[in-house]
């Protein structure tokens, strides 16, 4: 029985040898079967390797983390930005002259959030165009306050008086062109502003029959 199992032990030996530079089997075996099957999903029926996806993994993790723990400790990286830097076919001075073209746009361009303090032109000049601006508005509202006591006139006083006759009129008022009646002398007070007071006399009376 000894020599039995000492040969046995030398044929295990002179196996693990021999396949000591082959693929592991384990390393070459089939992926293994995913639980639920996914409609239209490709199902490459080529076999996986374990050993080629973990050196594409080291390779991905060399390219990744690997400089990304080389700059951990890293801090005030100057990277200089600058227009025509990086061309060197291009002359100082045009370098220059761009950069200044390029810082000139850049302040013209107007930012709710800039910081820069206006300086007095600007303001006297802002203030300047808010006077001009309420200006113009206070006499657009007293244009249309005008435009409106014009229309009362006319509609009102002059487009009754002609629709009446001629000689219409009754006493106290002027029967012809120009009679307003009671009503449109109200309504022109109050587009006026002034206070519309109660005239019970028979003559205003009168004006509006």
């Amino acid at each position: 029985m000894a020599p039995r199992a000492a040969r046995g032990a030398r044929s295990l030996k002179a196996a693990a040898k021999a396949s000591r530079g082959a693929a592991s089997k384990f390393e070459a075996a089939p992926v293994e079967r995913k639980r639920h099957d996914v409609v239209g999903q490709r199902k490459p029926r080529a076999p996986k390797s374990s050993s080629a996806a973990r050196k594409r993994s080291e390779a991905e993790r060399r390219e990744t983390l690997a400089v990304e723990y080389r700059n951990q400790h890293r801090s005030n990286v100057l990277i200089d930005g600058r227009f025509g830097e990086a061309d060197d076919n291009l002359p100082a001075e045009e370098k220059h002259y761009a950069r200044l073209q390029r810082e000139r746009l850049r302040q013209a361009r107007s930012s709710k959030f800039a910081l820069e303090e206006p300086s007095a032109a600007a303001l006297d000049a802002a203030i300047a165009k808010h006077k001009l601006a309420r200006l113009d508005r206070k006499e657009e509202r007293e244009r249309e306050r005008q435009l409106d006591v014009q229309s009362l006139l006319l509609g009102g006083a002059a487009g009754k008086a002609a629709a009446k006759p001629s000689g219409a009129g009754k006493a106290g008022g002027a029967g012809g062109e120009g009679a307003a009646s009671y009503s449109d002398y109200h309504t022109l007070l109050a587009a006026m502003g002034g206070e519309v007071k109660a005239q019970p006399s028979d003559r205003l009376r009168g004006l509006d029959a």
